[in-house]
């Protein structure tokens, strides 16, 4: 794709000078508290403080599980197949098998092909078929999912269970007939299974399942404020020890044993692996991994699923061009559809279209009878209000308004293609479709320095609700500038301003961006540290550059 045209938006100036620009336009009340956020147990106490319901709730669940402990019932933890139902799960059943000592804790997470999403009929009837025999009250307590299965956890109250249900997601009027149900939307799935894994061990609350919960809270892409933050910045402290053998052996095949571990490595290399065997086959390899107290079983483990991965690359990648083709230009919706699609990868395909053409993008997999699809957006445009403007169309839909998922009579597609491109036209905007960076502030190239940079790395961790500080600065030349990268898809430049100030930079993706030296150009950028053979520099990451006019 050729270079897009952003909107920059620049934060509103306030303060005296940078550093107060930034924390009076996030909103940070108490920069010393968000620098050094409270410890696990003291959010812990908080979050029970603020939340009286949880706190009820998280007791009557802590009383189910001793009661079936007890009276020797099965307990099953049920899971979901993306990295949050699985850390979720592993938290829970490592607390009761391993700190409580009672084996008779089972795992279970669902078959995306056969069985779906969360707490479905058939993995009720899934868990029923392990039963050795009934027993009187078997417990089943559902993480990263249930809030929603009002018929599901009926049906598995006829079969004898009592349940538990800890979950995050959207919730409707009314809750599910389960006999606790602990919700927040303050936590990730794996931080609710923390909370009432510290309520059934004092142990828990330090940093054992701390690095399961950062996993999920960041593969999950959860805001990284308030608890989150707090949860996080001690997880990622407990992951770099590597006492979980598979997060090491996952590490040492990713190739980034050694190397710090951060959001980026959670998010685009040790998740995504742990993600991949659920979205082609099963997830209990995942989970397993996660689990093991073995190395050398993880690193076969962890092997198969690198594998996975790149298999699951190569699939995205070719459907992710197949479905270029579906691309029309002047449309402001992209909807492509085949029978060739895999349905676990039809979201990761939704989400590169999204990006690469800042379009609501819908992905369709062709099955006989019913097909699903799934959808990603761009902001302002809220795609499951969008689809639910012909609900009648789906045999089930859900979702948020960036991402939604959905199943469809085939009969119906023609139409639903139809619908939404007609809808899309109607509803969107021009300027809805412009991509936007928000910039935290302007800055003389001078100002872009290890002071700046010491500040800015004392906000870690970023991701969702709470990015990294982005600036701009005007009118800087192009000192000098050469093409990287095995194509020569990157520039490396250095800048220089009016007083003689030079400063490197970096700028992906924009090898075919027309420039030359004594340009002036306006920037924005990251600011980054650079290590290479011991020698320290700081370096721009350029996210978008305008040439000024020749004149200005």
């Amino acid at each position: 794709m050729p270079y897009k045209e952003k909107r920059w938006k620049v934060a509103t100036k306030k303060g005296k000078d940078i550093f107060e620009q930034i924390v009076l336009n996030r909103g940070i009340l108490n920069l010393q508290e968000f620098i050094n956020p409270p410890s696990p147990k003291e959010i812990l106490a908080l979050i029970f403080k603020e939340d009286k319901p949880l706190k009820k709730e998280a007791a009557k669940a802590r009383k189910l599980i001793l009661g079936a402990i007890k009276k020797k019932f099965p307990i099953y933890i049920h899971g979901d197949y993306d990295v949050d139902g699985l850390c979720a799960t592993a938290v829970l059943w490592e607390l009761i098998y391993y700190e409580l000592g009672y084996k008779n804790c089972f795992p279970y997470i669902p078959n995306r092909f056969s069985e779906g999403y969360g707490l479905s009929k058939e993995s009720v009837d899934g868990i029923v078929g392990t039963l050795p025999e009934r027993p009187l009250s078997p417990l089943l307590v559902t993480v990263d999912c249930g809030i929603v299965s009002h018929k599901e956890v009926l049906y598995a109250k006829e079969k004898g269970f009592n349940v538990i249900i800890c979950d995050h997601h959207q919730k409707g009027k009314e809750a599910p007939l389960a006999d606790a149900v602990l919700w927040t939307d303050k936590l990730c799935g794996a931080g609710i299974s923390w909370l009432l894994a510290c309520q059934l061990s004092k142990s828990a609350a330090d940093e054992s399942f701390l690095d399961l919960v950062a996993l999920a809270t960041i593969a999950d892409v959860q805001p990284l404020t308030n608890y989150n933050r707090s949860l996080v910045k001690s997880g990622l402290l407990a992951l770099n020890k590597l006492s979980r053998v598979g997060v090491k052996a996952l590490a040492e095949v990713s190739g980034i044993l050694g190397n710090k571990i951060g959001v980026y490595e959670v998010g685009w290399v040790i998740g995504p692996r742990l993600n991949a065997s659920g979205r082609l086959e099963s997830a209990m390899d995942s989970l397993r991994l996660l689990c093991t107290k073995s190395y050398a079983k993880a690193f076969e483990i962890a092997k198969t699923l690198n594998l996975v991965n790149s298999q699951r690359q190569k699939l995205t990648f070719s459907m992710f061009e197949e479905s270029k083709k579906f691309y029309r230009a002047g449309a402001k919706i992209i909807i492509s559809k085949s029978g060739g699609f895999h349905e676990g990868v039809i979201g990761l395909v939704a989400g590169r279209l999204s990006q690469e053409y800042y379009l609501p993008s819908v992905v369709i997999s062709e099955k006989e009878g019913i097909s699903r699809g799934s959808a990603r957006s761009i902001t302002g445009v809220d795609i499951i209000k969008m689809l639910r403007g012909f609900e009648d169309l789906f045999e089930s839909l859900g979702g948020h308004p960036m991402a939604a998922g959905f199943s469809i009579r085939n009969e119906h597609l023609d139409s639903l293609v139809e619908k939404l491109h007609d809808f899309s036209e109607k509803l969107i905007k021009d300027d809805d479709i412009i991509p936007e960076i928000k910039i935290d502030g302007e800055i003389s190239l001078g100002e872009a320095d290890y002071k700046l940079l010491g500040f800015v790395m004392g906000l870690e961790p970023f991701g969702f609700g709470n990015s990294e500080p982005v600036f701009l600065t005007r009118n800087v030349e192009v000192h000098d500038f050469k093409k990287i990268g095995k194509n020569g898809d990157h520039l490396r430049l250095t800048f220089k301003d009016a007083e003689g100030n030079l400063k490197k930079g970096v700028a992906f993706g924009f090898g075919e961006f027309s420039v030359k030296p004594q340009d002036k150009l306006d920037i924005v950028y990251t600011l980054n540290e650079n290590i290479w053979n011991g020698a320290r520099s700081l370096d721009l990451r350029v996210k978008d550059m305008r040439t000024k006019p020749q004149n200005s």
